[in-house]
Order: structure tokens, then sequence, then C-alpha cells
């Protein structure tokens, strides 16, 4: 079983590669794949350009109680 929290990050990544595709590689005619890579690296540096900070919505204590839960149904 996947560790707790991995369903998020999954879907920022889901997120993150959705947003790439729209924005860069659809809109692009590449030639080559170094004008492909060229084109992500550019979109990377944009985005690291203004990063946005990853907000949690639970506290430390809220998810370790879910965590231990968890741990303690799958050794039942």
């Amino acid at each position: 079983m996947p560790p707790a929290g991995t369903g998020s990050g999954l879907n920022a990544s889901k997120t993150f590669f959705s947003a790439l595709t729209r924005r860069r590689l659809e809109r692009g005619d590449f030639r080559s794949t170094v004008e492909l890579r060229a084109a992500i690296n550019r979109c990377l540096a944009e985005r690291d350009r203004d990063p946005e900070p990853c907000a949690r919505t639970r506290r430390a204590d809220q998810i370790l109680t879910q965590i231990n839960r968890l741990n303690a149904s799958l050794h039942a």
C-alpha cells in the first residue's frame, strides 16, 4: 500500500503536466527533440521565477494520527 499523502502528490504531478501540455506543448511546433526540450526548460524556468508555496490544510498531528490509524488497521 502506498504511503499516506501519495495521492495528493500524484494529483499535483498530474496538474503540473496538464498545465505544461496546455501552455507549452499543444501550442508548439517542434522540429526536433532539442526544440521540445528547450520549450519544456523555458516553461520550467518561468514557473521557477514565481513559485507557489505548498499550502497544507491539516496540521502534522492530524496527519500522523491518520497514518497511525491506517498502520494499525494494516497490522491488526
